[in-house]
């Protein structure tokens, strides 16, 4: 009984060795011919377009800021560089077995990306990618292969990703030997599939099918035809992260010296919000805790805002949007702008962050646009970006994110009234003196300074506001007693937070902003008016996930 179990080891063991070698011997036959005429399939394939309307569809369905695309069986870079051609901004990696084909891709492509690997490895690889495309790796791999294959590019895939794939259309049971399209004598055996066996082993292994496309293309020196089949598949999203939790945080916006452009992000208060993908297309508002706001998706900050960034990408599925409200609206802390910013950042999140900071706070103005009639960036911005943000320009947009001294506290005061933005801005006058111009620009310059060179007098010093505040002061009960107080008592700084009704103030050191609060309170203390008050070192992340 052993002799036999030996025996049949014995056997099993030869017969993986067999495998291995003929495997071995393939790869190595593959490579040999690719390499050989790697010259002639660079003269023949590069500039040949049959299959350039399919390139331009994996393209749209790319995300639309800097995607990254592995292209495998790269050749001489033919179709890394109709990609680029097209979409310089892209990040393209490469990937091929010949080192030959490796050396004309590099020629071809010098921004891209390329190693010698194997299409059965791409497990190897450590990175992920928003489009692998596969140009003509197929009909080289096995059943087995091409199985492992596909489990292995959804390994790569980020979320919403798209895998592109070509290969000879056929019955598994013809596959065989036919001639290179580099016109020599070398044979390679070729494997066909049918369009239903691939979108079987697809769906097994969570894609969702896009479309197909089919493409008649002569072989073996023009003697017969055949078709090649074209899919484009995305990614399951319920393979993929499906929710989200987030601190969307409140905003301090105008700094008193920088009306519309400068904000600042808080970190002990704001919203929370939960963010899921769902099945059915769209945006949708779900549930709003702590507030009576709308839920209807064309009348919420956050849906507006969600929207503008939805109708940019193309997706088969929606977002679901839980809003737990800790910012009173009108309260001139940013309330609008952590629902907007909230919910874009979480859906980018959710899509591995197609978009950058600066795209999100265009679309997240769209809430504000909403909320106060003026699409301005002063607390989106920093909500997004954290910390200290500065609008250099609206048109274009441009934000730069700003240094924060370590030991700068924020103390807020919230009166319980409310003053809404739309009509706090209402009674602003359309122009402004040249002379309070040019006492802002200057506080503004030196309020940057300040930030950069951690010199806490000159922050206080800019906290100065010609424009906004003589014309709002008096919507705020005791704002001028208040103001003069907190002065007094050592603050570096005071100013109308956003709008209003809110008051902020600025100190250097906890200890500080504490004794602020306590000034805050005693003045207000006089009035029968509820009030809140808020003590935040500065929120360098600004939005942020939460468990």
């Amino acid at each position: 009984m052993l002799r036999l179990l030996d025996y049949l080891l014995t056997l099993f063991k030869l017969d993986l060795l067999v495998k291995q070698i003929l495997e071995m011997k393939t790869t190595n036959n593959i490579a040999s011919v690719f390499s050989k005429f790697a010259k002639v399939y660079e003269n023949k394939f590069m500039d040949y377009n049959a299959f350039h309307d399919t390139y331009d569809r994996f393209l749209k369905l790319l995300p639309i800021h800097k995607a990254t695309v592995l292209d495998i069986g790269c050749g001489p870079g033919n179709i890394s560089k109709y990609l680029l051609q097209k979409r310089q901004d892209l990040d393209v990696s490469g990937i091929d077995i010949a080192e030959e084909m490796l050396q004309l891709a590099m020629e071809n492509n010098p921004t891209a990306n390329f190693q010698l690997l194997n299409c059965k490895d791409i497990g190897d690889i450590n990175l992920s990618f928003d489009g692998p495309i596969c140009g003509f790796c197929l009909p080289y791999l096995s059943k087995e292969e091409v199985n492992s294959f596909i489990i292995a590019t959804h390994k790569l895939l980020n979320a919403n990703g798209i895998l592109y794939i070509s290969t000879m259309e056929g019955t598994y049971e013809s596959s065989k030997f036919i001639g290179s399209s580099s016109g020599g004598n070398e044979r390679i055996f070729t494997y066909y599939y049918t369009e239903e066996y691939l979108k079987k082993v697809l769906l097994e292994n969570g894609y969702t099918i896009l479309e197909t496309t089919r493409k008649k293309q002569q072989v073996e020196n023009n003697k017969t035809k055949a078709t090649d089949i074209v899919l484009l598949r995305k990614n399951n999203i319920m393979n993929t992260q499906t929710e989200i939790k987030i601190f969307a945080p409140a905003t301090i916006a105008n700094l008193a010296c920088g009306f519309d452009v400068l904000g600042v992000a808080l970190d002990s208060v704001g919203d929370e919000m939960v963010i899921r993908k769902c099945e059915r297309k769209g945006i949708f508002i779900t549930k709003i805790i702590g507030q009576d706001l709308p839920l209807e998706t064309e009348n919420n900050v956050a849906g507006v805002a969600a929207l503008a960034l939805y109708e940019k990408v193309d997706l088969s599925y929606g977002f679901e949007i839980e809003i737990y409200k800790n910012i009173k609206p009108g309260s001139g802390i940013g309330s609008s702008a952590a629902s907007a910013a909230g919910a874009v950042w979480g859906i980018n999140e959710l899509l591995k962050r197609p978009f950058s900071p600066l795209e999100l706070t265009q679309f997240a103005m769209e809430g504000e646009r909403l909320a106060s009639g003026n699409a301005h960036a002063d607390n989106v911005a920093p909500a997004l970006f954290g910390g200290f943000t500065l609008v250099r320009s609206y048109h274009p947009l441009d934000v730069i994110k700003l240094p924060c001294p370590t030991e700068l506290y924020a103390t807020v005061i919230h009166p319980q009234i409310e003053l809404k933005t739309a009509d706090s801005r209402k009674i602003l006058k359309p122009q402004i003196a040249i002379k309070d111009g040019v006492t802002h620009w200057g506080n503004v310059g030196a309020f940057v300074s300040g930030l950069y060179t951690d010199n806490y007098e000159l922050i206080g010093k800019s906290l100065i506001d010609v424009i906004a505040e003589p014309q709002r002061a008096d919507l705020i009960p005791l704002y001028h007693e208040l103001k003069n107080e907190v002065l007094n008592s050592g603050a570096l700084g005071i100013g109308i937070s956003g709008s209003g009704p809110s008051i902020f103030a600025l100190s250097k050191g906890k200890e500080m902003a504490k004794n602020t609060a306590k000034v805050m309170q005693k003045v207000y203390e006089k009035l029968d008016i509820d009030f809140d008050i808020h003590i935040s070192k500065v929120n360098q992340q600004g939005i942020k996930i939460i468990n």
